[in-house]
C-alpha cells in the first residue's frame, strides 16, 4: 500500500463525514492535535490509521454499490432512514459508534444520486417505539417502519 498523503487523509475523513474530533476519538483513539498534525503534514500518518481509513472508504463504496443494485432491481421508491444523532443510530443493538458517520455519508450520497426515488425518513425514536409496540428491534423492522 502506498503511503497516504495528508490531503488524502483529510479527503477521506470528510467523505466519511467525520470531524477531526470524531476521527481522533473513534479511529485513532488519540488527540485531535495528533490528527491535525497528520492532516497538515507535520507528522507522518501511521500505517494503521491509513489502513483503517482505506477500509472505511472501501466499506462505503461497497455499501453504495449494494444500494445501487437494490435500486436497479426495485422499480418503486426506496425508503432509507436518516439518523439525526449517534444515540439514535446506536439504539439498535450491535451497532458500532464508528460506523455512524460513514453510514450517514452513504445515505447522503445516495440521495444525491437518486433524488426522485429515494425517500429519506428521519428516525423518530418515540414514534418508532410506539409503532414497534414491544416487538424485538431489528434492522428489518426499522425498514418496515420507514416504508409505512
Amino acid at each position: 500500500m502506498k503511503k497516504m498523503t495528508p490531503s488524502e487523509l483529510e479527503a477521506l475523513r470528510r467523505a466519511l463525514f467525520f470531524s477531526i474530533k470524531e476521527a481522533a476519538s473513534l479511529i485513532s483513539r488519540t488527540s485531535e492535535q495528533a490528527w491535525y498534525r497528520w492532516e497538515n503534514g507535520l507528522r507522518s500518518i501511521p500505517a494503521d490509521i491509513a489502513r483503517a481509513m482505506e477500509n472505511l472508504a472501501v466499506w462505503r463504496q461497497n455499501a453504495i454499490r449494494a444500494a445501487i443494485d437494490r435500486f436497479s432491481v426495485h422499480e418503486a421508491d426506496i425508503s432509507i432512514i436518516w439518523y439525526p444523532t449517534l444515540e439514535d443510530w446506536i439504539s439498535l443493538p450491535g451497532r458500532q459508534a464508528l460506523m455512524y458517520r460513514p453510514e450517514q455519508s452513504v445515505v447522503a450520497g445516495l440521495r444525491l444520486h437518486f433524488p426522485h426515488r429515494l425517500k429519506l425518513i428521519r428516525f423518530d425514536r418515540n414514534d418508532y417505539d410506539e409503532w414497534r409496540s414491544g416487538r424485538e428491534d431489528s434492522e428489518a423492522l426499522r425498514i418496515q417502519w420507514a416504508e409505512q
